[in-house]
Protein backbone atom coordinates (compact mmCIF):
# COMPACT_ATOMS: atom_id res chain seq x y z
CA UNK A 1 0.00 0.00 0.00
CA UNK A 2 1.32 3.44 0.05
CA UNK A 3 2.62 4.87 2.76
CA UNK A 4 0.60 7.98 3.83
CA UNK A 5 -2.38 8.11 2.47
CA UNK A 6 -5.76 7.26 3.65
CA UNK A 7 -8.89 5.72 2.33
CA UNK A 8 -10.86 2.42 3.14
CA UNK A 9 -10.37 -0.87 2.52
CA UNK A 10 -13.24 -3.81 1.85
CA UNK A 11 -13.92 -7.41 1.10
CA UNK A 12 -14.16 -8.00 -2.23
CA UNK A 13 -15.05 -11.88 -2.11
CA UNK A 14 -15.90 -14.80 0.17
CA UNK A 15 -12.68 -15.41 1.47
CA UNK A 16 -11.51 -12.66 4.37
CA UNK A 17 -7.65 -13.94 4.09
CA UNK A 18 -7.43 -12.71 0.38
CA UNK A 19 -9.58 -10.64 -1.92
CA UNK A 20 -9.51 -7.27 -0.75
CA UNK A 21 -9.49 -3.85 -2.41
CA UNK A 22 -8.40 -0.85 -0.96
CA UNK A 23 -8.61 2.95 -1.96
CA UNK A 24 -7.55 6.12 -1.07
CA UNK A 25 -4.99 9.42 -1.86
CA UNK A 26 -1.73 10.21 -1.15
CA UNK A 27 -0.05 13.86 -1.27
CA UNK A 28 -1.91 17.07 -1.27
CA UNK A 29 -4.11 19.62 -3.75
CA UNK A 30 -2.83 19.16 -7.33
CA UNK A 31 -0.06 16.38 -6.74
CA UNK A 32 -2.83 13.81 -5.01
CA UNK A 33 -2.76 10.79 -6.26
CA UNK A 34 -5.75 8.36 -5.97
CA UNK A 35 -4.94 4.48 -5.74
CA UNK A 36 -6.82 1.14 -5.89
CA UNK A 37 -5.15 -1.78 -5.01
CA UNK A 38 -6.11 -5.64 -4.35
CA UNK A 39 -5.23 -8.25 -1.84
CA UNK A 40 -4.91 -11.66 -2.99
CA UNK A 41 -3.64 -13.30 0.10
CA UNK A 42 0.09 -12.56 -0.57
CA UNK A 43 0.77 -9.34 -1.95
CA UNK A 44 -1.27 -6.32 -2.83
CA UNK A 45 -1.27 -5.00 -6.31
CA UNK A 46 -1.86 -1.78 -7.75
CA UNK A 47 -4.70 -1.19 -10.30
CA UNK A 48 -5.27 1.65 -12.41
CA UNK A 49 -7.23 4.10 -10.79
CA UNK A 50 -9.80 5.78 -12.90
CA UNK A 51 -9.28 8.93 -14.57
CA UNK A 52 -12.11 11.59 -15.86
CA UNK A 53 -11.72 11.98 -19.87
CA UNK A 54 -10.11 15.54 -20.40
CA UNK A 55 -8.38 15.28 -16.78
CA UNK A 56 -4.24 14.65 -16.71
CA UNK A 57 -3.36 11.31 -15.67
CA UNK A 58 -4.18 10.65 -11.97
CA UNK A 59 -3.42 14.31 -10.63
CA UNK A 60 -5.81 16.13 -8.29
CA UNK A 61 -7.92 13.33 -8.09
CA UNK A 62 -8.82 11.17 -4.63
CA UNK A 63 -10.78 8.22 -3.97
CA UNK A 64 -12.44 7.83 -0.12
CA UNK A 65 -14.86 5.06 0.02
CA UNK A 66 -15.46 2.07 -1.84
CA UNK A 67 -18.12 -1.22 -1.72
CA UNK A 68 -17.23 -4.41 -3.36
CA UNK A 69 -21.19 -6.60 -3.29
CA UNK A 70 -20.10 -9.21 -5.93
CA UNK A 71 -16.52 -10.34 -6.81
CA UNK A 72 -17.24 -8.89 -9.98
CA UNK A 73 -18.65 -5.46 -8.99
CA UNK A 74 -17.15 -2.69 -7.18
CA UNK A 75 -17.83 1.28 -6.63
CA UNK A 76 -14.91 3.80 -5.95
CA UNK A 77 -16.16 7.08 -4.86
CA UNK A 78 -14.05 10.49 -4.43
CA UNK A 79 -13.28 14.04 -6.17
CA UNK A 80 -11.40 15.23 -8.27
CA UNK A 81 -9.69 18.98 -8.16
CA UNK A 82 -10.50 21.41 -10.96
CA UNK A 83 -8.20 23.72 -10.15
CA UNK A 84 -9.71 26.55 -9.26
CA UNK A 85 -8.75 29.03 -6.54
CA UNK A 86 -11.91 28.03 -4.50
CA UNK A 87 -10.81 24.07 -4.20
CA UNK A 88 -13.75 23.37 -6.10
CA UNK A 89 -13.98 19.30 -6.64
CA UNK A 90 -15.82 17.22 -9.18
CA UNK A 91 -17.20 13.88 -8.26
CA UNK A 92 -15.12 11.17 -9.29
CA UNK A 93 -16.87 7.22 -9.16
CA UNK A 94 -15.20 4.19 -10.65
CA UNK A 95 -17.14 0.84 -11.29
CA UNK A 96 -15.37 -2.44 -11.82
CA UNK A 97 -17.12 -5.05 -13.62
CA UNK A 98 -14.52 -7.73 -13.39
CA UNK A 99 -11.98 -6.40 -15.68
CA UNK A 100 -10.87 -2.80 -15.01
CA UNK A 101 -11.87 0.38 -13.00
CA UNK A 102 -13.98 2.36 -15.80
CA UNK A 103 -14.63 5.97 -15.03
CA UNK A 104 -18.34 7.46 -14.69
CA UNK A 105 -18.05 11.22 -13.87
CA UNK A 106 -20.88 12.64 -11.90
CA UNK A 107 -19.84 16.60 -11.88
CA UNK A 108 -22.31 17.51 -8.81
CA UNK A 109 -21.56 14.99 -6.14
CA UNK A 110 -18.49 14.99 -4.49
CA UNK A 111 -18.76 11.49 -2.57
CA UNK A 112 -17.01 10.31 0.48
CA UNK A 113 -18.96 7.09 1.74
CA UNK A 114 -20.34 4.14 -0.34
CA UNK A 115 -22.27 0.88 0.34
CA UNK A 116 -23.81 -1.36 -1.82
CA UNK A 117 -26.68 -4.52 -1.58
CA UNK A 118 -26.40 -7.16 -4.00
CA UNK A 119 -26.24 -4.62 -7.43
CA UNK A 120 -27.53 -1.21 -5.80
CA UNK A 121 -25.17 1.17 -4.89
CA UNK A 122 -25.67 3.92 -2.24
CA UNK A 123 -22.71 6.80 -1.95
CA UNK A 124 -23.05 9.89 -0.11
CA UNK A 125 -21.38 13.62 0.15
CA UNK A 126 -21.82 16.60 -0.83
CA UNK A 127 -22.42 18.88 -3.42
CA UNK A 128 -21.00 22.44 -3.85
CA UNK A 129 -17.77 24.75 -4.01
CA UNK A 130 -15.20 24.63 -1.77
CA UNK A 131 -13.72 20.72 -1.49
CA UNK A 132 -15.25 18.06 0.41
CA UNK A 133 -16.63 18.89 4.05
CA UNK A 134 -15.67 22.95 3.36
CA UNK A 135 -17.68 25.73 1.81
CA UNK A 136 -20.73 25.79 0.69
CA UNK A 137 -21.65 21.99 0.66
CA UNK A 138 -25.28 20.90 0.34
CA UNK A 139 -25.49 16.92 1.85
CA UNK A 140 -26.54 14.35 -1.29
CA UNK A 141 -27.02 11.06 -2.17
CA UNK A 142 -27.35 9.04 -5.39
CA UNK A 143 -28.14 5.76 -5.90
CA UNK A 144 -26.58 3.26 -8.60
CA UNK A 145 -28.68 0.64 -10.33
CA UNK A 146 -27.39 -1.03 -13.09
CA UNK A 147 -25.55 1.89 -14.90
CA UNK A 148 -27.66 5.01 -14.23
CA UNK A 149 -27.19 7.27 -10.69
CA UNK A 150 -30.56 8.66 -9.24
CA UNK A 151 -29.87 11.74 -7.11
CA UNK A 152 -31.52 11.72 -4.03
CA UNK A 153 -32.20 14.22 -1.68
CA UNK A 154 -31.71 13.99 2.15
CA UNK A 155 -34.74 15.51 4.09
CA UNK A 156 -32.84 17.57 6.22
CA UNK A 157 -29.84 18.76 3.91
CA UNK A 158 -29.21 22.30 4.58
CA UNK A 159 -25.87 25.04 3.44
CA UNK A 160 -22.77 23.09 4.97
CA UNK A 161 -23.49 20.05 5.43
CA UNK A 162 -22.13 16.69 4.23
CA UNK A 163 -23.11 13.12 4.61
CA UNK A 164 -19.87 11.20 5.65
CA UNK A 165 -20.51 7.73 5.83
CA UNK A 166 -23.02 4.86 4.98
CA UNK A 167 -24.81 1.25 5.50
CA UNK A 168 -27.01 -0.64 3.62
CA UNK A 169 -28.44 -3.77 5.30
CA UNK A 170 -30.89 -4.40 2.16
CA UNK A 171 -31.94 -2.65 -1.24
CA UNK A 172 -34.13 -0.47 0.38
CA UNK A 173 -33.14 0.18 3.50
CA UNK A 174 -29.67 2.41 3.96
CA UNK A 175 -28.81 4.81 6.70
CA UNK A 176 -26.46 7.60 6.02
CA UNK A 177 -24.59 9.84 8.58
CA UNK A 178 -23.43 13.58 8.40
CA UNK A 179 -22.38 16.66 9.69
CA UNK A 180 -22.49 20.38 8.89
CA UNK A 181 -24.57 22.49 11.44
CA UNK A 182 -26.51 19.70 12.55
CA UNK A 183 -25.54 16.23 13.03
CA UNK A 184 -27.35 14.68 10.32
CA UNK A 185 -28.96 11.08 10.04
CA UNK A 186 -30.66 9.92 7.14
CA UNK A 187 -32.92 6.89 5.96
CA UNK A 188 -33.09 6.10 2.65
CA UNK A 189 -35.55 3.47 1.59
Amino acid sequence: MIPGGFGQATLVGPNPKRDWSAVGETGAGLSRVAFIERWDGATWTSQRPPTPTGFLANNGNSLSGVACPLSSLCVAVGGTLLGGADGSEAGLQGIWRGSRWATQPRPGLVAVGVSCFASTCLAVGGTGAGGAGVGSHKATAERLEGNRWTTLAPARASQFTVLSAVSCYAVSHCFAVGFGRVALIERYS
